[in-house]
C-alpha cells in the first residue's frame, strides 16, 4: 500500500500482490503456531519473494531505509563515522567492550540466527504491557519503506487492547519541536503512541536528530511529544485518508 501509493509500485503489481497475500500469511500463521525454525526461515524468504520484490523490481538501486536515495553500498547507507567512533579504545572502555572486539555495523551471522524469529507475532505481548501501564511508542521515518508508517500504522490500528474504542476515535496531531520545526505526527492515547517523523526514513537519528533527541528524550522521561491540551477534537478524515490525501497534495 505505501510503495503505491508513493508511486513505487504499479497498480497491476499492487493488485497481483494483493493476490498472492493469502499465502503468505499462511506460511506467517505456520511459522507462528509451530515455531519449526526452518518453516519460519522458509516463510519470511517466500513472504518477501511475494511481497517486497516486486518493489525492487520496479526500482532498480532504490534505497529501501529511504526512498528518497538510491542505494550504495552494503547497506545502502555510509556508516564509516559510526565504524570509526565505536572501535576507539577509549570508547571502548566506556562501554565496557573488550578491547580485542570490533564493532560491526551488521554481521551478517547474528543476522541469519535471528531469521527464523521474524515471521513471529510480537504485538501479541503488547495488550498486557498497556494495561500494566507500561509506555509504548512506535514510530517510523515518513520516507522509510522496509518499515513504512503506514504497515506499521495499520498493525497497531488493528491491535486489541482495553482502550481500542478510544484509540479508533484519536486524533492525528502536529508535533512541533521545542524549536518551533514541524517534526511529525502524532496519536496517542493513554500509555501508547503512534509517531510519524517528518523527513526521515528507517534511520531516524540519522535523517533527523532534533527530532530523534526530542522524541527519545520525552519518552524516557515520561513526557509526551503533544500535551493533551493540544491535542484536538477527532476530524471525519481517516488516517488512510489523511495519508491519501497528502500523497495527492505532493
Amino acid at each position: 500500500d505505501f510503495a503505491y501509493q508513493h508511486g513505487l509500485l504499479s497498480e497491476t503489481s499492487r493488485d497481483r500482490m494483493n493476490s498472492l497475500y493469502p499465502a503468505c500469511k499462511y506460511a506467517l500463521e505456520a511459522c507462528d503456531e509451530y515455531s519449526i525454525s526452518t518453516e519460519c526461515y522458509l516463510a519470511v524468504q517466500f513472504c518477501q519473494a511475494l511481497m517486497f520484490t516486486p518493489i525492487l523490481v520496479e526500482n532498480p538501486d532504490i534505497n529501501v531505509y529511504d526512498y528518497r536515495k538510491r542505494c550504495e553500498g552494503d547497506l545502502c547507507y555510509d556508516f564509516s563515522l559510526l565504524n570509526e567512533f565505536l572501535n576507539q579504545d577509549h570508547v571502548k572502555k566506556e562501554f565496557g567492550v573488550p578491547q580485542d572486539m570490533t564493532w560491526e555495523e551488521c554481521n551478517m551471522s547474528v543476522h541469519e540466527d535471528m531469521m527464523s524469529d521474524w515471521g513471529h507475532r510480537f504485538d501479541t505481548v503488547l495488550p498486557e504491557m498497556l494495561a500494566a501501564g507500561v509506555r509504548v511508542m512506535i514510530y517510523a521515518g515518513d520516507k522509510d519503506i522496509i518499515c513504512n508508517e503506514l504497515g506499521n500504522r495499520q498493525w497497531v490500528d488493528a491491535l486489541e487492547w482495553e482502550r481500542s474504542k478510544e484509540w479508533a476515535q484519536a486524533q492525528n496531531v502536529s508535533w512541533t519541536l521545542e524549536s518551533g520545526e514541524d517534526a511529525g505526527i502524532v496519536t496517542q492515547v493513554g500509555p501508547l503512541s503512534f509517531v510519524s517523523v517528518k523527513g526521515a526514513g528507517h534511520m531516524v537519528p540519522m535523517d533527523q536528530g532534533k527530532s530523534a533527541l526530542e522524541m527519545i528524550t520525552k519518552f524516557v522521561r515520561n513526557e509526551d511529544l503533544v500535551p493533551s491540551e493540544h491535542r484536538q477534537a477527532p476530524t471525519k478524515m481517516g488516517y488512510l485518508d489523511r495519508i491519501l490525501h497528502k500523497v495527492l497534495s505532493m
